[in-house]
This record gives structure tokens, C-alpha cells and sequence, in this order.
């Protein structure tokens, strides 16, 4: 009798988006069950009856995170990674993006203003330039500028900074947090893509001011679209992150990386709309029983390989975000939907995926060639040709990438407004999509504050500001 493999679900006080997971992976019938994961005081030789488990809390409980770790090491698929989601930091994402060739906001990273007690300052802080160049700070990165908590999410701890004086001001009042100092982006456009299982991508049009999702399905270009959701792509990769979500700020047609160390995002039905919640709890669904039905050793997200000997060996790295410009893009259109997904050894031909232009019309609309639907043009791919129809049906704006998710692009000009140009991985239109809804939780700004899963603090009033402002 074949065993049946579980997927275990750690969450903290949303309400919408576990029990409607639990109930899709079940549903289906696979061979794989989904249920709440219970906790007493495990021990160091445990093994893991989980073959998967989804992490939404335990950057707010530590000792899930403790637990995790143990678990990855006895062969459970966790998601996200408890490793990379511990070594993650907004300064370290600034990095990592301006070496993919990812526009980014010019980024400077501050000592802290406070430490614990038992550093001596004279003595313990001896690597430290004092007193530090405020003026050159502000010369970098412009102003108006944001500062904000580099380990933090949920709009806490975000200042938009009009002078000098403001910025320090707020910086004297940081505590022990350790703070960085970004390039205020005054943005033309806004979009939140939801990132899942480092193949599919939903680029979504956000209202920060309102934090508010809207259903609107051809808020992109082509080739805005193409670039969004490549350098969406090779970001979640890098990461190792099979749950994220990533935003970007247009501005003169150029996508800014703004916020991307969501490895919990907000999947509240009132938040995401009904429509695009829909799609999530499926994709979410697809991807555990894929890791719970082939199993992957976890170290091999983590790509240090791919993060740091890029610089190293390529030459990358070394430019800002001005200096840099568009990676590849993936074939795009609204009302898109991909075929395939993600495999260790698979993917189309490169070059194989064709952009088009969908109709985005969640009702469904035939797949094909043509103006009004799907990219089954000469030199589409199609998910007929991946061996079957895409896991997941109609959701418009959706991507999916089949290349494996350990291909990283070389950095390229990200400073160039987009002007198309394939990914590897086809595209398949799929008309149609789950019914339109609506979901209440966090956003990011142009400040980069969104809320993550489970975060149980409120924006104060200089978050408001920020998200305001932007």
C-alpha cells in the first residue's frame, strides 16, 4: 500500500488563507494530505513526518524557525527556506538585484544608532568611522529618502526623510534596529507580483495609498510585463524563495525592485480580491504536492554558487542600478497563462517562449494564435507541447516559466526602459480565470513596507506618511 505524504501548514492568526489551502491539496486527491502541523518539544533526532511544510509565522515565533531548521535536515521540502529567510536583509536584496542587472534604489546601509548592553563603544566599536558622512549620504541617494528598519516588514519603522535634519532625527531615534537609507522613488506605476514555486509569477496592479489590489488585467504592456516578470524570476531564484512577493515602482517606464523579502506574503482573501486569491490557493496547492512528490534537497535552493560567483567570474556586480539595465525578458501578454513547470532537469528551448497580447478577459477566451488570445503563434510554445494542459486554468496576467529554476541570467542594462525580448520558458494563453474577489492585508509603497502573513502590528503614523508620500 502506498503511503500517503503530508503537507503540514504553520500559520498565526489569518483566517482565510489555511483552511481553504488545507481543503484544495485534499480535494485533489493525490496521494497528498495537507493539515495543520502540531508542536510540543521536539527532539534533535526526530525525523519529519512531513514531507512539506509551509512556513507563514515563524518570523514572528522563533521557535518554529528553530524547529525548521531541524526539519530541512531531516529531509522535509520547507517553504520558505528557514536558512535564507534567517540570512535575508533588505541591504543584502539591494545587492543581490544590482548584481542580476535589476534596477534597484540606490541603497546605503547604517552602523546602529544603539547596541545592547556590554558594548563599550570606545572599545568594542573600534571598526566604525565616526563620525559618519551624512552629507555624502544624502548626495547618493537624493532626497526626499526613506529609512527604514533592514529586517523589517510591516510598515513599521518607515520615514520618508525631506532634509538632512529629518533623516537624522529619525535615525537618533532607531534604537538597536540597524536601519538603511534608500532612494525615494516617485513612481508612475505600481505592481505586486505574487511570486510561487519559483516558476509562476502573477503581476497584479496596487494601489499603495489605498492598499488596495485592483482586478485589472492589462494594466502592463508586453514589454513591461516581459520585464517585470523576468527579473521577478531571477530574483525568487536566487532567493530560493517558493513563496514571495515582490513590487515594483515604474518610473520613466523603468521597473525599480522596491520590496522583494516578503517570504510570507499576505494571502488574505480581502487583501488579494477573491480572483487572485483563487489563483494563489491553487498555485499554492500545486507546488506542495509537487515538492511532496518529488522530493529536492533543500541546501540546493540557496544557489551561493550562483549569488556570489557571479561577480567573481562573470565580471557582474559591480554597477548600480543606473549603470545596469533589462535581463531577458519572459513572453508576457495580458490574460497569459503558462504551461509546464518547474523541474530540475527540464524546460523549453531557450528563446522558445513568444510575447503576445491577450485578451485578459476573465471569462475565458479561446487559446491561439491572434489578436485575442494566446501565444500559440510561430514560435509560441504551448502547454500541449509540455505534455499536457497547465496545472492551473485561466487566470489572467499569470506566467508561468518552465526553465529549471536554477538558470540565472547574467546581469544586463537595467537602467533601459523595456523593450521585450524572450525568457527562456514558454508562454501559453489561457483565457478565463477564477472568479474576481477581494482581500484585505498590508501593502508595500515606494518606501517597500508591505505586510507579510501573520504580522499582528499596524502602521503607525510616520508609516502612513511613507506610504503617502510615495
Amino acid at each position: 500500500m502506498k503511503m500517503t505524504l503530508k503537507v503540514g501548514l504553520i500559520v498565526g492568526r489569518e483566517w482565510s488563507f489555511p483552511p481553504a489551502f488545507i481543503e484544495e491539496v485534499n480535494r485533489r486527491d493525490q496521494g497528498v494530505t495537507a493539515e495543520y502541523v502540531k508542536l510540543g518539544a521536539p527532539r534533535m533526532d526526530d525525523p519529519c513526518e512531513y514531507a512539506v511544510i509551509i512556513d507563514r509565522i515563524s518570523h514572528e515565533v522563533p521557535f518554529y524557525r528553530t524547529y525548521l531548521k531541524q526539519a530541512a535536515l531531516a529531509g522535509c521540502a520547507v517553504v520558505n527556506n528557514p536558512f535564507m529567510w534567517t540570512a535575508d536583509d533588505k541591504f543584502f536584496g539591494a545587492a543581490l538585484a544590482t548584481s542580476l542587472g535589476i534596477a534597484h534604489p540606490k541603497t546605503v546601509v547604517l552602523p546602529n544608532k544603539e547596541y545592547i548592553p556590554g558594548i563599550v563603544h570606545e572599545e568594542s566599536l573600534r571598526n566604525l568611522q565616526y563620525p559618519l558622512d551624512w552629507q555624502g549620504i544624502v548626495e547618493y541617494v537624493g532626497l526626499p529618502c526613506i529609512l527604514k528598519d533592514a529586517h523589517g516588514g510591516g510598515w513599521k519603522d518607515v520615514y520618508v526623510c525631506r532634509s538632512l535634519e529629518e533623516l537624522i532625527h529619525h535615525y537618533d531615534t532607531s534604537g538597536l534596529l540597524t536601519m538603511i537609507v534608500q532612494e525615494f522613488i516617485e513612481w508612475d506605476q505600481f505592481i505586486r507580483c505574487i511570486c510561487i514555486g519559483q516558476d509562476k509569477v502573477m503581476p497584479i496592479k496596487y494601489d499603495p495609498k489605498e492598499r488596495k489590489y485592483h482586478v485589472e488585467h492589462e494594466h502592463l504592456t508586453p514589454e513591461l510585463g516581459q520585464r517585470v516578470i523576468a527579473d521577478s524570476l531571477k530574483l525568487v531564484r536566487a532567493l530560493g524563495y517558493d513563496m514571495n512577493s515582490m513590487e515594483w515602482a515604474v518610473r520613466d517606464g523603468i521597473p525599480y525592485a522596491i520590496d522583494f523579502m516578503n517570504p510570507a506574503p499576505d494571502m488574505d482573501i480581502y487583501s488579494l480580491t477573491p480572483h487572485y486569491f483563487e489563483w494563489a490557493i491553487s498555485a499554492m496547492a500545486d507546488m506542495a504536492i509537487d515538492l511532496a512528490k518529488n522530493p529536492r534537497r533543500q541546501v540546493r535552493d540557496l544557489r551561493w554558487d550562483a549569488l556570489f560567483t557571479h561577480s567573481r567570474e562573470g565580471g557582474g556586480g559591480a554597477s548600480t542600478a543606473q549603470d545596469t539595465g533589462p535581463g531577458g525578458g519572459t513572453a508576457f501578454g495580458p490574460g497569459f497563462m503558462g504551461g509546464g513547470g518547474r523541474g530540475e532537469g527540464g524546460g523549453t528551448d531557450p528563446g522558445s517562449g513568444s510575447p503576445s497580447s491577450g485578451s485578459g478577459d476573465p471569462s475565458g477566451a479561446p487559446s491561439g494564435g491572434g489578436e485575442g488570445g494566446g501565444s500559440n503563434a510561430p514560435g509560441g510554445s504551448s502547454h500541449d507541447a509540455q505534455g499536457g494542459s497547465s496545472p492551473i486554468q485561466g487566470a489572467p496576467n499569470s506566467v508561468v516559466d518552465a526553465s529549471p529554476a536554477a538558470d540565472l541570467e547574467p546581469a544586463a542594462d537595467a537602467s533601459q526602459p523595456p523593450h521585450g525580448g524572450d525568457e527562456r520558458g514558454g508562454v501559453t494563453a489561457d483565457g478565463g480565470g477564477p472568479a474576481g474577489s477581494k482581500e484585505g492585508g498590508n501593502g508595500r509603497s515606494a518606501a517597500g513596507e508591505g505586510g507579510r502573513a501573520g504580522e499582528d502590528t499596524s502602521p503607525d503614523a510616520a508609516s502612513r506618511s511613507a506610504q503617502e508620500q510615495a
